[in-house]
C-alpha cells in the first residue's frame, strides 16, 4: 500500500487493526537479517502508536497474538 497510504488509513481511525504479517521477500531490501515485510510492519507500528488495538497473525507460525 505504501507508507503514505498506510498513514492515511490509520489516520481515519479504526476499532481494531488485523495485521497479516509475513517475512520480507523484497528483492530490493538490503537488510540481511530475517525481518517482517516493511509495509505491513510499518502499518502495525502506526496503528499501535495511534492506540488502535492490533491483532497480529504471522504466516508460518503456530502461535499468534501471544
Amino acid at each position: 500500500a505504501g507508507p503514505k497510504r498506510n498513514a492515511k488509513m490509520v489516520g481515519f481511525g479504526a476499532d481494531v487493526c488485523l495485521a497479516f504479517l509475513k517475512d520480507c521477500s523484497s528483492p530490493k531490501c538490503t537488510i540481511k537479517k530475517k525481518h517482517l515485510s516493511h509495509g505491513a510492519d510499518g502499518c502495525v507500528k502506526l496503528a499501535v502508536n495511534a492506540g488502535i488495538p492490533t491483532l497480529r497473525y504471522y504466516e508460518n507460525r503456530r502461535s499468534n497474538n501471544g
